[in-house]
């Protein structure tokens, strides 16, 4: 959301309408793309299936992804609300 909010910045919009619109974004960006990709990523891990080796990966893979990020979040300016 933070992400969606700097790129919508510029844009001429009121609070509750550039809410509105970041919120629009995010839901589509997740729903449609990013959930469906991570799913099938790790469709082993989640249905118990992977082996002990693919269940570290994935776990490491899942910390590595929060890491970055926290660290994408951090860089980003301060918005106010």
């Amino acid at each position: 959301m933070a992400v969606v909010r700097v790129l919508l910045k510029p844009l001429p919009l009121d609070g509750p309408s550039g809410l509105l619109l970041g919120n629009v974004c995010t839901v589509a960006l997740t729903g449609w793309w990013l959930v469906p990709w991570v799913s099938r990523l790790c469709r082993p891990w989640l249905e118990g299936t992977a082996s002990r080796h693919h269940q570290r990966l994935t776990l490491a893979s899942i910390l590595v992804a929060l890491g970055l990020m926290l660290q994408l979040l951090r860089a980003l300016p301060a918005t106010s609300t």
